[in-house]
Order: C-alpha cells, then structure tokens, then sequence
C-alpha cells in the first residue's frame, strides 16, 4: 500500500516533484485489484476507477493533472486502503499562479456503499472515537486555544463527540472540525482483531500552506460488521496485519493507546519485557522499606508515563522504558 508522511513541503520541492513527473516522463505502476461487495476497484499511481460488478456503473475515484510546465503545478493522487467499500486516498496538489502557489496535502476517505458511511463515528461509534480523539495531544491543544489567536477557552470540556468536533479549533495550523472523521486510512490490522486509523489533517489557512498533521495512531476493535471486510483485505494483500508482539502482559486484553503501541512495535515490547522481567527479579531480591520503595517508585513511573506518553508515540515510550530500565538495573546509583 502507498502512504505519505506528514512534513510541510515547500514549493520549490514540489516543483521539482512537477518536473519529474511531467506528462510522458513515467510510467504508471501495475495496477491493483480488490472486489468487495460487488464493487471492482482497480488502482495505479495514477488513477482509480470502482465498477458495479452487476450494473456496469462506474466511478473514477482519481485521476491525476499534470501541467504543461512546472509553474502550472500538478495534482497527485495515491491510494492509501481499501477495506470492504470504504476507500481512503491522498492527494498533493501544487498552482505555481501568482506570487503565492498554493500547495498542501490532503486525505479523503468514501465510501462505496450510498446507504453507509465512511465517518469513523458510524464505523466504530461516536463514544470510541470521542474517547481516544481526547487522549491525542494535538487536538487537546486545539481545544486549550493554542492554535488560535484568541486563546479562547471559554467553553467547557466537551463530554461527548459533537461538542468536541464543535470546540476544537486548529486555527491555521490544521483543518479541524467534522470533517476529521472523514480524513483517515487504515495502516494496518493489529493482532487480527484491532483496526488501526490514522487521521491526517491538511492546514488550516494558506498562511500554513504546505502544513499537514497527523494525529497518533487510534485502535478500535473491530466491530462484526466490519470483520469480513477486513479478513477480505487482508487475504487480498491490500492490507497489512500485523501481528501481536510479545509484551509483559496479554495483548489480546490491550485496551489503551500506550498497550497497543507496546503490541505494535517490536522494540517497545522486548523493552516491555526486560523491564518487566528485571522488576519482578527486584522484587523478589528486596524486603522491607527497599521494596516497597521500589514498588512505589514503579507506580510513579507508570503514572508518568501514561501522562507524558498517553497518546501511545512510540519515540515518547521508548525513552521512559529506556530511562526506567537503566534505573531497575542499578537502583543504588540513582
């Protein structure tokens, strides 16, 4: 599958992207293939059509542009998922018009189906997706003011989802609101059971043209009525499903964004272990005032890794399992 990362872009980097990608400079990539509750949806690096296998309809989903030239700009188009009817893709596009192009990145998710929904809301419930947009750092700052220039915080904690898509304000930074619920792709499936999301937000104003945010990764378990779309993906080799690494506890009971993470990467779970592994030794080594020390500093650790790491970012635990292994090994020195 085709992804992107979130860095900003500036315009003479996309004007070189312009260049080598002018009309007849390359060739498209072999086509992909998935057929999903009657809908064919086939796919390059440079289009995507959907055709009802039954009524022959059919839809194009993208098509990229190409200028002449490379102060006409392009618009790129790749395909990010495709899970059952529901089809997630970005796009870069770059106008080199004017004094000031225009450039940025986007994603947009739809779905096939006319009676259904391509809203995570509707996916996997407004009350799942509420609770682990709230754990992201990124859209607790957009609901504090910090992307904005009021600093505004008049209003209240938002309890449910339709008063945090009505407070959360990214400013120019990034483009927020009801509309996040519709800009996301599946990296992969977890453990066989868990679907992954990322969401993926293009900026807010021109001022920040080029900027593109990408919120901590969020897991669901996967509803059963999503299941055999996701097993159908998979089986397609459209998506990838990662397995569960082996962590200091049962990750098929993994409930918050750190224990995935821990599941996910390979690194954060033999860290996991060792950490785990030389605790328990501790405990086993220590009476007393020493031991309970050591199960007291433990639970602080905990506490602040779930406050500085509560989003799961993988980079973020690996320094607070690093840090608090070197500490287990050699309590005495510190």
């Amino acid at each position: 599958m085709n992804s992107i990362t979130g860095k900003r872009i500036f315009p003479f980097v996309l004007a070189l992207s312009a260049m080598a990608v002018l009309p007849g400079a390359a060739l498209a990539e072999k086509s992909t293939t998935a057929v999903n509750h009657g809908w064919e949806i086939v796919w390059d690096d440079v289009t995507a059509t959907a055709r009802h296998v039954e009524t022959g309809g059919e839809k194009e989903l993208y098509r990229d542009e190409r200028g002449e030239t490379e102060e006409e700009g392009f618009t790129d188009y790749r395909m990010l998922s495709v899970v059952g009817t529901v089809v997630s893709h970005s796009v870069r596009w770059y106008s080199g018009d004017g004094a000031h192009p225009s450039y940025g990145t986007a994603w947009t998710t739809l779905n096939l189906d006319p009676d259904s929904s391509a809203s995570l809301a509707d996916l996997f419930g407004e009350e799942a997706v509420f609770s682990r947009l709230m754990d992201d750092a990124t859209v607790q700052s957009a609901l504090n003011g910090v992307y904005t220039d009021t600093q505004d915080k008049s209003h209240p904690t938002p309890n449910n989802l339709g008063e945090l898509l009505e407070y959360v304000d990214g400013g120019c930074h990034a483009w927020m609101g009801p509309s996040m619920l519709k800009q996301f792709y599946f990296p992969y499936r977890l453990g066989g059971k868990i679907a992954v999301v990322q969401i993926g937000l293009t900026h807010g104003c021109e001022v920040n043209r080029g900027d593109f945010t990408e919120l901590t990764k969020l897991y669901f378990p996967i509803p059963d009525k999503l299941k055999a779309d996701f097993d159908q993906a998979v089986k397609d080799g459209v998506l990838e499903d990662k397995p569960f690494q082996k962590a200091s506890y049962d990750c098929n009971k993994a409930e918050s964004a750190i224990e995935f993470a821990v599941c996910t990467e390979p690194e954060l779970a033999k860290l996991d272990v060792a950490m785990g592994k030389r605790y328990r030794q501790l405990r086993r080594s220590l009476g007393g005032d020493e031991k309970a020390r050591l199960v007291a500093d433990q639970r602080n650790w905990i506490k602040a890794r779930n406050t500085e790491c509560g989003n799961g970012d993988p980079s973020c635990l690996k320094d607070f399992y690093t840090e608090q292994l070197q500490y287990l090994e050699n309590p005495q020195a510190h």
